[in-house]
């Protein structure tokens, strides 16, 4: 895997690696800075659930890279996922991730993801949301809120839809 740019859009146009030698994982969560010039994605194992004990634990993490590949900044590391990153005003950058260490309701060993703010270098994270389901699909609106989905599952199925939720990033 990695994350590749066509240029010039179209048929025939070259296919050029803007990062994809970070190892064995996956490539997520692409979100593209206002100036076009950067971008933040996440890389991790893509492992959640039954991994051997011998194994290293699921871990996903934040990087910030440019769109002709300089740059690249791992901004978040640890045994947590940080995952779906955007960027916020003010160069706030915004994340799910699983710090928190709650646990889903359902009775599983899975960790909630919650919202996350954090500096444009990965200092100072900081939780927004302090949900017993997972937060998902963040993205800004117009107006500054974070637009997001919230895991609900009280009288509904696995497979239903589920709303859309909003916060101010303060």
């Amino acid at each position: 895997g990695g994350i590749y740019r066509l240029s010039p859009v179209r048929p025939g146009g070259l296919v050029q690696a803007v990062v994809d030698d970070l190892g064995t994982g996956i490539y997520r969560d692409v979100c593209m800075h206002w100036d076009a010039q950067k971008l933040l994605f996440s890389f991790g194992n893509g492992q959640d659930r039954g991994r051997p004990a011998n194994e290293a634990p699921q871990q996903y993490s934040v990087y910030e890279i440019g769109v002709d590949g300089s740059g690249r900044r791992r901004l978040t590391s640890g045994p947590k996922n940080d995952c779906e990153p955007f960027y916020l005003p003010d160069g706030i950058i915004g994340l799910t991730s699983d710090r928190s260490e709650q646990y889903v309701m359902c009775g599983s060993n899975i960790h909630v993801a919650n919202l996350h703010t954090m500096g444009a270098d990965g200092s100072s994270v900081r939780q927004l949301s302090f949900n017993v389901f997972n937060d998902f699909n963040p993205s800004i609106m117009p107006d500054g809120r974070i637009l997001y989905n919230r895991w609900e599952y009280n009288e509904r199925s696995v497979t239903s839809l589920h709303g859309p939720f909003t916060m101010r990033p303060d």
